[in-house]
């Protein structure tokens, strides 16, 4: 059963798709959904539509793709909704403020961190690297600045010794969901306030390109587990590895500390129990799973048929 408040939905990728989904199982439908243009994806680079588009399409919901947001077409079809709030998650643009001016109830953002706490295009991956035992969403009033406006709910949950980029996004979206869903009716009927967040507490993260995903192996042990959980669905954590037909990139998907014996030089591949092991700054790291460029997963063994113990890692 569609909803009688009508609102605007701006989302892109999977992340925005599980909010969606918990929005509408509870019988909250945009009248619009505003995503990115279709765009070159996957290995193949095929030119497709964002998971939103073809969720929209799937269901009859109305949608455009704007490449930009100040032209007077995409205004006026914004406008022509008479949607009391647009709903904003992982959009992957920033909204001007004519756009954020335009419905009364303002702009709800579904940002997945405790606001003031990472701020920014990367909050899970930054709370993974900084080794956190907790985070959570925050539903909040969107201004001009990045993830500054004031707080209307938030909700926490752990991270787990095994949580990665990929589980911890798929579980702040469902939470993030499921937040939106008891809130954003009260919002528009005014039954909720706001809170200004303590800006003076807030953190910072940065998008991440694909060579911050290039394993430095003058690292402790801590830090590339953490790495390598924070990477796992993108930049990926990845190193070059010398071998008879050139440098090969491979994509290291799971590992483990072990005891290999005495330090070597950071960086140092050595055989262990016949697997891959490699030498970081404080200890030795196992590598289980690996993606040789090309190639599908595999169990680490399949580095040997690429290269020798004692080879020095890129």
């Amino acid at each position: 059963m569609s909803t009688n408040i009508p609102f605007v939905f701006f989302g892109t990728p999977d992340f925005s798709v599980i909010i969606l989904e918990e929005l509408f199982r509870v019988g909250l439908v945009p009248t619009l959904v505003v995503t990115a243009p279709d765009a070159a994806r996957g290995r193949g680079m095929e030119v497709l539509p964002s998971p939103v588009r073809v969720w929209a399409q799937k269901r009859g919901i109305s949608t455009i793709t704007p490449s930009s947001l100040k032209d007077t077409e995409t205004q006026n079809a914004l406008s022509a909704t008479h949607a009391d709030v647009f709903v904003i998650a992982a959009y992957g643009y920033i909204l001007p403020k004519h756009i954020l001016d335009i419905p009364p109830r303002g702009v709800l953002n579904i940002h997945p961190s405790l606001l003031p706490q990472y701020r920014g295009a990367t909050p899970i991956q930054g709370a993974l690297l900084a080794g956190e035992t907790h985070t959570g969403v925050t539903v909040m009033l969107t201004d001009t600045d990045m993830d500054h406006g004031p707080i209307i709910a938030q909700r926490g949950v752990p991270i787990t010794p095994v949580d990665d980029a990929a589980t911890l996004t798929d579980a702040l979206a469902h939470l993030g969901g499921t937040l939106a869903a008891e809130v954003l009716l009260k919002w528009v009927r005014g039954e909720i306030t706001a809170t200004p967040q303590e800006h003076t507490k807030a953190t910072f993260t940065a998008p991440l390109t694909k060579s911050d995903g290039r394993i430095d192996w003058n690292t402790t042990i801590a830090q590339f587990l953490r790495t390598l959980r924070a990477y796992h669905t993108w930049p990926t954590f990845w190193c070059e590895i010398p071998s008879k037909k050139g440098t090969v990139r491979v994509r290291i998907l799971s590992a483990h500390a072990v005891s290999a014996g005495a330090s070597r030089p950071a960086g140092t591949l050595i055989s262990y129990q016949n697997k891959p092991c490699v030498a970081l700054a404080d200890g030795w790291i196992l590598l289980d799973t690996i993606r040789i460029a090309g190639k599908n997963d595999a169990d680490s063994v399949a580095l040997w048929s690429i290269t020798t113990p004692d080879t020095m890692l890129l």
